[in-house]
C-alpha cells in the first residue's frame, strides 16, 4: 500500500512539474454577436426553445397529462385496495 502511495505521489509531482513548465495559452475570446444554440429541452413544462416547435411542446404536454392520469388511476386503485384491507382488518378484529 505504501508503494502504491509513493508511486502515485511521484507521478503527481512529475505531472505538476510538467504543467508548471509548460507555456500558457489564452482561451479564445467569443465574438460579442455570437449566439449560443440551445438544443436541450427546457426544464419548465410547456416551454419551447430554438430546437422545438409549439406543436412539439403541445405533444409533450399531452403525453405528460396522459402519464399523470395513469398515475392518478393507479393511486385510486391503491386507495381502494387499502380501504378493502382496512375493512378486512376491522372484521378480523371484531371477530376476536
Amino acid at each position: 500500500m505504501r508503494a502504491i502511495l509513493k508511486n502515485t505521489a511521484i507521478v503527481a509531482a512529475a505531472a505538476l512539474a510538467l504543467a508548471a513548465c509548460g507555456k500558457t495559452e489564452e482561451a479564445p475570446v467569443a465574438d460579442a454577436n455570437t449566439a449560443a444554440e440551445v438544443n436541450a429541452a427546457d426544464a419548465m413544462a410547456g416551454t419551447t426553445n430554438d430546437a422545438m416547435t409549439n406543436v412539439d411542446a403541445a405533444a409533450g404536454n399531452a403525453a405528460e397529462a396522459a402519464g399523470n392520469a395513469a398515475e392518478a388511476a393507479g393511486n385510486a386503485a391503491e386507495a381502494a385496495g387499502n380501504a378493502a384491507e382496512a375493512a378486512g382488518n376491522a372484521a378480523e378484529a371484531a371477530a376476536k
